[in-house]
């Protein structure tokens, strides 16, 4: 049985997400500083364990924040360890992880998480 895409539209306080394995996208975007974090996240780290049985053999996610807050880090850390569960079962995970040329701390959260987790992580700045 497949599993069903997990697809959230953005709001001022929420990014946008979307976990299609059908079709390879992987991404999540915009702002996040949810007034429950959890509400928004356990939904995306419940739907990564049931993605993690059955992973598609090469996983590219796209991580593109223009912010996010310290909740949500701690949730994006759990949502790439799973992602690093995968890579250890012997199937490809690479994390794009995009910036703003001029927002070099969002650079750096980026590089902080590669220093945490064995995944490959592509870094691709952008103009805003």
């Amino acid at each position: 049985m497949a599993i069903e895409k997990f697809i959230t539209k953005s709001t001022e306080q929420t990014p946008y997400i979307t976990l299609d394995p059908e079709n390879g996208i992987f991404e999540m975007k915009g702002v996040s500083r949810p007034e429950d974090v959890n509400k928004n996240y356990i939904p995306v780290i419940q739907w990564f364990k049931e993605y993690k049985k059955a992973a598609n053999d090469h996983t590219v996610i796209d991580f593109k924040f223009d912010y996010f807050n310290t909740a949500t880090a701690k949730l994006l850390y759990d949502v790439l360890a799973l992602l690093e569960e995968i890579k250890e079962s012997g199937k490809k995970v690479l994390i794009n992880w995009h910036y703003n040329e001029m927002d070099l701390d969002m650079k750096s959260a980026g590089q902080e998480f590669e220093d945490m987790v064995d995944l490959e992580f592509k870094f691709l700045s952008y103009k805003a």
